[in-house]
């Protein structure tokens, strides 16, 4: 199974990265990514674009698209956690396979691992007066751990970043709820966390990929 390597980086350092793969492998933006618009507060409206990435693989034969990057408020560094859609797109059969990859920075004692994932969603039954909740299995990447400055005293306050994916299927992605897709990563000790991607991430995701996908012949 194989998996991209998955950073983080502030703001200029993506942008930096961004021009130079660009420039120098051949990179490409699909411009026919949607727009979407972003509420603040204050009630003003800003215009914005949900960018897909899109990376040409020339070693696997893939096409790698990549979602935008969403980062955990709670951490004063950008490099140290959130999560972001991936999808690989095979060049001669079209194949699809979609990843939500997760950066995850935790303090802890000792080390932890990862050994599950579900997709969740909130559904509506046939009646449509009850909802609850609709918790379907999903397969784990490969974890790849790193274990940072720890306490002197007996392993305890351990700095952790890990890096894992869940492999969603695209009936999970074309049948997204308004709240978005939400895949629970779950680890053998009790820590979990929710990655949750908004539907216009989703879309965006979806509309680039199908833009990309190779065309029948025409007769």
């Amino acid at each position: 199974m194989s998996r991209t390597p998955f950073r983080f980086r502030p703001l200029l350092a993506v942008a930096a990265t961004v021009v130079a793969a660009v420039s120098v492998a051949g990179c490409t933006h699909d411009e026919r990514r949607p727009r979407t618009e972003v509420f603040e507060e204050s009630g003003k409206v800003l215009p914005r674009q949900d960018i897909v990435m899109v990376r040409d693989d020339l070693v696997r034969g893939k096409l790698v698209f990549y979602g935008p990057a969403l980062l955990r408020p709670d951490f004063p560094e950008v490099a140290r956690g959130g999560y972001r859609l991936r999808s690989e797109m095979d060049k001669a059969s079209g194949a699809v396979t979609h990843w939500v990859d997760l950066r995850w920075h935790w303090t802890g004692s000792g080390i932890d691992y990862w050994v599950a994932a579900q997709e969740e969603r909130t559904v509506t039954n046939e009646s449509g007066a009850e909802r609850q909740e609709r918790i379907i299995p999903v397969p784990l990447g490969v974890a790849q751990m790193d274990v940072g400055v720890c306490s002197p005293f007996i392993w305890i306050g351990c700095d952790h970043d890990d890096e894992i994916s869940a492999q969603v299927t695209e009936d999970m992605l074309r049948t997204a709820p308004e709240e978005g897709l939400r895949v629970r990563f779950r680890m053998q000790h009790g820590r979990d966390y929710v990655a949750r991607m908004p539907l216009t991430h989703v879309k965006a995701q979806l509309v680039t990929i199908d833009g990309w996908r190779p065309q029948p012949p025409r007769n």
